[in-house]
């Protein structure tokens, strides 16, 4: 499983690696952007400034330091970087895929398995010139922004704040619940606890995501809570104690977010 796994998460730092050197040549790419802009900005005396410019800023920080503490040039460690958080990912998927097919007790293995990490590491969209060129539409957008490499960063982040929610949210429309992708049989404890620290980390990459996800399951868990009240239902009060449970979850992350807010309207004052 292990061999089978790593073939196809290499063939992914291949593909992945060639892509990213060859969005540089680009000035006008994303990568050229984080990678001659943002980053000089966190170097040195500068670094407070070009934190509250890009305060997502874990992507960057671990390009400076593989170009600081290796022979690497500044390129390849921008290449190399987006290839760990891509084969990153690729694990992410893999884990899922494992979790899913044994808590359904379904037979799955490890070709099907990294074969649908790979696929879903890569897929793209069809574009069609002729009909994403408009001035009126701007095209289909990949699960896989592959020119982008903060997207990249929190893609994996995302994948498992889905995974670790999902459980928190089942145990509590289920009591009988095991866990699929971690055990929730006594309590939501760890579930919770990885949550919040991964939702946090996402933040530090990119928080786009968190920025979606935090809103949605608030409205998903504030209409249940809603229709209990409405129904009369006598278990809407330990639903709301619940609601306020994945609140708490989310305050690392809100706190980050609107700490990110703050120093970067702070940064536009200073430079105008």
């Amino acid at each position: 499983n292990t061999a089978i796994a790593a073939v196809f998460s290499a063939l992914l730092v291949f593909i992945t690696y060639f892509i990213s050197i060859n969005e540089l040549r680009n000035e006008v790419s994303d990568f050229s952007g984080h990678v001659y802009t943002y980053i000089p900005l966190l170097k040195g005396s500068q670094g407070v400034d070009g934190w509250m410019a890009v305060p997502y800023f874990m992507w960057h920080l671990s390009v400076i330091a593989l170009e600081e503490f290796t022979p690497i040039p500044l390129e390849a460690s921008a290449a190399l970087v987006s290839c760990f958080f891509a084969m990153f990912g690729f694990y992410v998927l893999y884990w899922m895929f494992d979790k899913v097919a044994a808590y359904y007790e379904l037979e799955c293995g490890a070709v099907q398995k990294g074969f649908f990490a790979f696929a879903l590491s890569m897929v793209q969209p069809l574009f069609m010139y002729w009909f994403d060129t408009t001035s009126q539409y701007l095209g289909q957008f990949s699960i896989n922004p592959m020119h982008n490499p903060t997207h990249m960063c929190v893609k994996p982040f995302s994948l498992l704040c889905l995974c670790f929610a999902y459980d928190i949210l089942e145990k509590v429309h289920n009591p009988q619940h095991k866990g699929m992708f971690v055990d929730v049989r006594k309590s939501t404890k760890k579930a919770s606890m990885l949550l919040a620290v991964t939702l946090l980390l996402s933040c530090m990459a990119k928080p786009t995501f968190a920025e979606m996800f935090i809103p949605a399951v608030g409205l998903i868990m504030l209409y249940e809570w809603l229709k209990r009240v409405i129904g009369g239902d006598n278990t809407a009060k330990e639903y709301f104690h619940k609601c306020l449970n994945m609140l708490l979850i989310s305050v690392p992350a809100l706190a980050y977010i609107l700490l990110q807010f703050h120093k970067c309207e702070r940064f536009c004052r200073l430079r105008k």
